[in-house]
């Protein structure tokens, strides 16, 4: 039995709109990534070695800090832009309400989305 409190809770809309859209057949679907094809062999062998190593849990809420690192180190050699780790996230997709329903993580005057 689901609580009355939790019933009251607003989904995804994304998630409501793949749902009404899986319900009609002349719908060419895009969203949500689900690609029509299998990845390529180097990128499902690194997924199995991450398993096989004990990467099987869920990561930080704002992303592994090597990957952060990563990124930054990326920015500053391709655009110039100094990034710091620390005040970044890594997300495997982007939601579109994201900034809408998190507070502010960057210093006053400045964007965070």
């Amino acid at each position: 039995m689901v609580s009355e409190r939790a019933q009251a809770v607003d989904t995804f809309i994304a998630m409501d709109v793949l749902e009404r859209a899986n319900e009609r057949e002349d719908v060419v679907h895009l969203e949500v990534g689900e690609p029509d094809f299998d990845p390529p062999e180097v990128v499902f062998d690194a997924a199995v070695d991450s398993l096989r190593s004990g990467n099987t849990g869920y990561t930080a809420a704002r992303g592994k800090r090597v990957l952060r690192e990563a990124i930054a180190d990326r920015y500053d050699r391709e655009y110039g832009v100094t990034v710091d780790p620390s005040a970044s996230s890594s997300r495997p997709a982007p939601r579109p309400d994201s900034c809408s329903r998190s507070p502010p993580s960057s210093t006053p005057g400045t964007r965070s989305c």
